[in-house]
């Protein structure tokens, strides 16, 4: 029984395609499968392909929107034809590669992809926790955290933190990461999605166990957590009189 289309799965690899095109990738090094194309075997082979590319000094890119089934503890991509490729085999082979790789999966319960495939070369993100469904937003043609991330993020510019003009994919993660679950917070009955962005997890929780409690120091134990600065308004004479001069908000205001 062939797998029922979502609204957004091809319509969100389509937009992606078009935007590394403008972005400067080459048409003959991006690979793209949706619907009834869109088989188990069309999307090993196109893993075994994009592992074979990434060598030292590269860096390769996988996206996947649509379903994923959970089954046995195991989080499997969802292809047209049902014949699921689990997390262990996605893993296996992008782990094949040597360069640095981000992986951007778009589908229910996505989280579960994070077990084993984060590393100092690899970002991964996912559009929610293991434990939760992710969303379509139907007016954009998207799913919700597509359309964030790549769309209205990347390239609309309003992920665009520092108003430089150029928005990293790091500043369309945060802002993603933060509007998905701000537009699904009242969704029923399965509730919100919240995003997971991953880097560097496998390799801090080995550099902490193999560090001596004094030699902790030297490891990023925060990593991806990051400030932003801000101001206010100082009176010269504290509190005297403050109120009647005017307050000042969180935000300047």
């Amino acid at each position: 029984k062939p797998t029922h289309d979502t609204i957004a799965g091809a319509q969100d690899v389509v937009f992606i395609r078009s935007l590394l095109l403008a972005s400067g990738w080459q048409a003959q090094n991006i690979r793209m499968v949706t619907n009834q194309q869109a088989t188990g075997n069309a999307v090993r082979d196109g893993l075994s392909w994009l592992a074979s590319k990434s060598t030292p000094g590269t860096f390769t890119y996988f996206h996947f929107s649509g379903h994923v089934k959970q089954e046995g503890g195991h989080e499997k991509l969802w292809p047209y034809d049902r014949d699921f490729v689990p997390d262990t085999y996605l893993a296996d082979t992008l782990n094949r590669g040597t360069g640095k790789l981000w992986v951007d999966i778009a589908g229910c319960e996505a989280g579960g992809f994070l077990e084993d495939l984060p590393s100092a070369r690899t970002l991964v993100s996912t559009s929610s926790k293991s434990t939760q469904k992710s969303y379509e937003f139907p007016q954009w043609g998207e799913s919700v955290w597509s359309g964030l991330v790549y769309d209205l993020g990347l390239a609309q510019g309003q992920a665009d933190a520092n108003t430089n003009g150029i928005t990293t994919v790091g500043e369309a993660l945060r802002w993603a990461t933060y509007y998905a679950q701000a537009i699904t917070l009242r969704q029923t009955p399965h509730g919100r999605q919240t995003p997971q962005v991953w880097k560097q997890i496998k390799d801090l929780r080995a550099a902490l166990s193999a560090k001596s409690e004094t030699d902790k120091s030297t490891v990023n134990v925060l990593a991806g957590v990051f400030s932003v600065p801000s101001s206010k308004r100082v009176y010269p004479n504290g509190n005297l009189a403050a109120g009647i001069l005017g307050w000042v908000n969180a935000d300047g205001k």
